[in-house]
């Protein structure tokens, strides 16, 4: 079940797929999300290292099909975070995230270090 859902507007981005390697997928976005909307600024945020998001790109219907969506999505896949950055602009709230398939946490591709003192129990 989704925990929260972030939209704005891509600014740049690639999706790879290579079915010959162990990973899979891989994917580099940016985009500017709205603060308010998204709240961003939250210090329990949900943009760090090991979260699974799912990536849909969504494109305004012109057609004359399916009149009850405006916009029609199209799932790309589960993704976990490697490496995000988010950074306050004039614009709103700029997102880059590196992001791979599910088995950077099989291969032990994720990592990170701690940002300040932490106790372990």
């Amino acid at each position: 079940m989704p925990i929260a859902e972030i939209q704005g507007k891509v600014i740049s981005g690639n999706l790879s797929l290579d079915g010959s390697s162990a990973m899979r997928r891989t994917a580099n976005i940016s985009l500017v999300a709205d603060e308010y909307e998204n709240d961003l600024t939250d210090t329990k945020h949900l943009l760090s290292i090991n979260k699974k998001i799912e990536v849909l790109i969504g494109f305004t219907n012109t057609t004359g099909e399916y009149t009850d969506f405006p916009v029609l999505w199209f799932p790309q896949g589960t993704y976990v975070i490697i490496t995000p950055n988010i950074s306050h602009g004039m614009n709103g709230i700029n997102i880059s995230l590196t992001l791979h398939d599910k088995m950077a946490l099989l291969n032990g591709e994720c990592g990170g270090t701690l940002p300040a003192s932490i106790i372990f129990h």
